[in-house]
């Protein structure tokens, strides 16, 4: 039986799992039934997980794991990249 807190880095795992593959059909214009397939069973995932972690602990951390892949994609798309000359 996993800890407390390994259950709690299950559901980080699989709510990012989830964002990524719902990233990769928002970026991709292009998928199939499998990606679908596997976003769905991702989610599954946390939802079985939320079952015995319980629903306050599951929302603080799939918020957790939102807020780190936002912030993980926002540090790849530094704005300081772009030259000034292509702004506006």
């Amino acid at each position: 039986m996993p800890t407390h807190g390994e259950l709690i880095q299950l559901v980080k795992y699989w709510v990012s799992k989830a964002i990524g593959d719902e990233y990769f059909i928002f970026s991709g214009q292009c998928f199939g039934s499998s990606d679908l397939r596997r976003l769905d069973f991702d989610w599954n995932r946390v939802n079985e997980i939320a079952q015995v972690l319980g629903e306050a602990e599951t929302d603080k951390a799939v918020k957790e794991a939102y807020d780190r892949s936002c912030a993980r994609r926002l540090r790849k798309k530094r704005l300081d990249r772009f030259p000034l000359w292509n702004v506006g």
